[in-house]
């Protein structure tokens, strides 16, 4: 199962409107703009980069822009129960590959936790750009990756990634009235993170929080575009509304713009095997 279920939250929603994100539930430094996913259902596959797919010989020469995200900086996640938050925290730290940690001991007391990213950036190709490099490319129908769109039975539908939102540091954020030491926990932390071969740091922040940093970026939420394969010879065709060539010329054009990749609001994602 692809879909991690949690309540309501704003920053998620944020996320959602502002940028037709959608988030991971373990960050990493794998999912970059120009992969292409496989989405059936529930399941969400990534079948490698976009440009490993075309043809040989085919041009390539696009390169993601970078921006700052303020906006995101100053938000925090709603409260969530601690058994949830254990949940979503678990995420993160697999992600900064550090999920052993001992975190019983900074944690005690604790009913409620929130969470913030720092440093958050965006790095994206604007549609129109994907567009336009896109017109006319083709992809390698002998290439097997493919298999898993053309195939007769049970196809999966093509997205390609065009945007992700990634940080290097997240806060856990506690009740100011829970009974939590989060000073008495950084010695254990520091201890362990000295025991394995990581660059992460973790530190106390204000009032009442833990602040964990790492040297990569990490995506944890991403746009995509829709597409399709043309049966014939490979063709990309992308759009929202996906029509094949040979259309009359006055037909109207695909509209291409960034979507979630799932309607359902309150989910966090997580990459299936295939």
């Amino acid at each position: 199962m692809s879909f991690f279920k949690i309540c309501r939250d704003p920053f998620v929603v944020a996320i959602r409107e502002n940028y037709q994100a959608t988030p991971l539930r373990t960050p990493d430094t794998s999912t970059l703009p120009l992969q292409v996913i496989a989405k059936r259902g529930k399941r969400i596959i990534h079948q490698g980069a976009l440009k490993d797919l075309l043809v040989k010989g085919a041009e390539w020469n696009i390169e993601p822009a970078e921006s700052q995200l303020a906006d995101l900086a100053m938000m925090q996640t709603s409260k969530f129960d601690v058994n949830m938050g254990f949940k979503i925290l678990g995420g993160f730290l697999k992600g900064l590959k550090i999920g052993d940690i001992p975190l019983q001991i900074g944690f005690k007391g604790a009913k409620e936790l929130a969470f913030s990213f720092q440093n958050p950036k965006r790095i994206a190709v604007a549609p129109s750009t994907l567009g336009k490099h896109l017109i006319g490319q083709k992809l390698d129908l002998n290439n097997t990756a493919l298999n898993i769109f053309t195939r007769n039975k049970k196809p999966f539908k093509m997205r390609i990634i065009s945007s992700v939102i990634c940080s290097n540091a997240f806060q856990v954020h506690f009740n100011k009235t829970d009974e939590v030491d989060v000073s008495a926990a950084i010695p254990v932390y520091h201890k362990y993170l000295a025991s394995i071969d990581t660059d992460v740091a973790v530190c106390t922040g204000k009032n009442k929080s833990l602040l964990f940093e790492g040297a990569e970026f990490l995506t944890f939420a991403f746009s995509t575009i829709k597409a399709e394969i043309d049966p014939s010879d490979g063709t990309i065709i992308l759009g929202e509304t996906v029509r094949y060539r040979g259309l009359s010329s006055d037909a109207d054009e695909p509209e291409l713009q960034e979507v979630v990749l799932e309607e359902e609001e309150d989910v966090m994602v997580e990459w299936d095997m295939e």
